[in-house]
């Protein structure tokens, strides 16, 4: 026995000495990788300023054969006049704080942050996953914090009739100093900003269509027809002259974000039911809890922003419920948001329940929440990187976990290894995609308060596998709610836990982008080549499961 205690600690020692190297290793590439990022730049720098020395002496020269020319000489005026304001020094974009890349020390319990001007900063590691994993807050300043409009570039207009290439040599000048400021904005500003809540300018909607985050997407947000579901804005033509009405309105809000998402989506289905017309307060329970966080945050709330919210979301939308009493409207039967997530109507079928959540989805995601501050969606996928393939495993409470018999009933389906999440689990799904060499993100969430230290003791278990161990990466503690989702959604590989109502819902924003195929959170044993493997059975095509009220209950969205 003694031995084998001598044994296990020399294995273990040996263990914490890769793990150490390993580190080593990526703190170098860190390094190395931000010197790269910032050679590039201040080439990209140095280039411009040759562009800028290069035009200044075109312009003295232009300035001298045109003092020549007054004095009488005959001199053929071929060459650039531009004016004085064509470029502004002080418009340039301070790129230091951007391409940030993350290492971590696991033997330290450290985060080493290295970014492109090659000065590490340290920052500490917390040894065990914190309590709110993906509600809590954290600053995240490391995202640009506003886009600049391109100045438009004039050029004088010459009476002289000799002078046919100066505006073109001027052009040619401009448009080339031009391409390496774009180069630089480029760099520095790889997400548009959208104006703050507190600025007076008008908003500048600016859509994502292809890529959400620096991320591609397979479908065209903008456009229905790579759409894999059809276009469903509304569920019924409302009579929007009637006096009786249902609301959604300033209640308390209950639940975590995944449950506030089936009782706003549940209140279009109750509309549709009672064929009620659907209102919406400005100061409804989920735009005061947690829908800003995920979409539209960041723009003034003027009247072109409830506009354009009204036509994505297909209700009417008005300041509040005293508004609608003043014009003779009145809620009939009005549902909390706890009742609305408990309504699980019967006219509705799959399809049209699909339909309808993909279109608004959709909608709401060419306007995701950038505000380049700790409540930016994309702040977590940028900081790691986003071009980088990885992996998303999903872990949640022992309060959450414990409807997983209410779950197993309603589907006939025994799902405890999406909720356990171990290693052999994790690894049959990727192994198959060939994802066992990339990074495996684990996030935690809970329903309706603090995650509990189960969360950890299943994070510590992949950490201690063989295979999985060295992949495991642990993202800064404490992220906003909206940029651990996003970073959810927008994984190459997602593996959920369909107990939870917030991996659902991951789940359900996923197929609606086109990325169903590598999602798997209601799975199965199957016999494949004559083994029994784990694999989904969500039909990548058209993953009505996820919608089935029949088996899924209050888990249907």
């Amino acid at each position: 026995e003694k031995d084998k205690l001598i044994q296990m600690s020399q294995m273990e020692a040996a263990k914490s000495k890769e793990r150490e190297q390993l580190s080593s290793q990526l703190f170098i590439q860190a390094v190395s990788t931000a010197q790269r990022e910032k050679e590039k730049y201040e080439a990209a720098l140095k280039e411009k300023d040759e562009a800028m020395e290069a035009l200044q002496k075109e312009k003295d020269s232009s300035k001298q054969l045109h003092d020549v020319d007054k004095a009488g000489m005959m001199v053929e005026h071929d060459g650039p006049s531009c004016a004085d304001d064509l470029i502004d020094d002080d418009d340039e974009d301070d790129t230091s704080s951007i391409f940030s890349l993350e290492v971590i020390d696991e033997e330290a319990g450290i985060a080493k942050e290295v970014r492109n001007n090659g000065i590490a900063t340290v920052t500490e590691k917390s040894d065990q996953i914190n309590g709110t994993g993906i509600t809590k807050e954290v600053p995240n300043n490391d995202i640009a914090t506003d886009t600049e409009k391109n100045d438009q570039i004039y050029d004088k207009e010459e009476a002289d009739p000799n002078t046919p290439n100066k505006k073109r040599r001027c052009h040619v000048i401009a448009g080339a100093l031009f391409c390496v400021v774009i180069v630089i904005i480029a760099i520095a500003v790889p997400i548009a900003v959208v104006g703050g809540k507190n600025k007076t300018e008008p908003n500048n909607y600016v859509a994502q269509t292809k890529s959400i985050c620096g991320r591609s997407i397979p479908i065209d947000l903008s456009d229905t027809s790579t759409w894999p579901s059809p276009s469903t804005p509304t569920l019924f033509q409302a009579d929007y002259d009637w006096s009786s009405i249902t609301v959604v309105k300033d209640d308390e809000p209950f639940g975590s974000i995944g449950i506030q998402l089936n009782a706003f989506f549940r209140a279009f289905d109750y509309s549709h039911d009672t064929r009620l017309p659907l209102y919406i307060t400005q100061d409804n329970y989920f735009f005061r809890a947690g829908f800003f966080q995920l979409f539209m945050g960041g723009y003034n709330m003027d009247a072109s922003f409830w506009e354009l919210l009204e036509g994505i979301l297909g209700a009417k939308i008005v300041e509040n419920e005293a508004a609608l009493n003043r014009e003779g409207k009145f809620a009939i039967d009005h549902k909390t948001p706890e009742e609305l997530n408990e309504y699980v109507g019967d006219e509705l079928v799959a399809t049209q329940i699909r339909n309808h959540r993909d279109t608004i989805l959709r909608k709401l995601f060419q306007y995701p929440t950038l505000t380049g501050g700790n409540d930016d969606v994309c702040s977590l996928t940028l900081s790691e990187g986003p071009s980088k393939k990885y992996t998303v495993v999903h872990l949640s409470d022992e309060t959450t976990n414990s409807l997983l018999s209410k779950l197993n009933r309603s589907t006939g389906l025994d799902h405890s290894a999406a909720v356990e999440m171990s290693p052999d689990y994790v690894k049959a799904f990727l192994a198959p995609l060939k994802m066992l060499n990339s990074d495996i993100y684990p996030i935690a969430t809970g329903e309706y308060g603090t995650v509990d230290t189960s969360v950890a003791d299943r994070v510590q278990a992949l950490i201690d596998d063989y295979v999985l161990g060295d992949l495991i990466r642990l993202p800064t503690e404490n992220r906003h709610l909206g940029s651990v989702l996003y970073f959810a959604v927008l994984a190459d590989v997602y593996i959920g836990n369909p107990v939870d109502h917030n991996s659902m819902w991951i789940a359900r924003m996923r197929c609606a982008l086109g990325l169903c195929s590598k999602t798997f959170i209601l799975t199965k044993k199957v016999l494949i080549d004559w083994k029994t493997e784990w694999a989904s059975y969500v039909n990548e095509d058209n993953y009505l499961e996820l919608y089935d009220r029949e088996t899924l209950g209050l888990w249907s969205g």
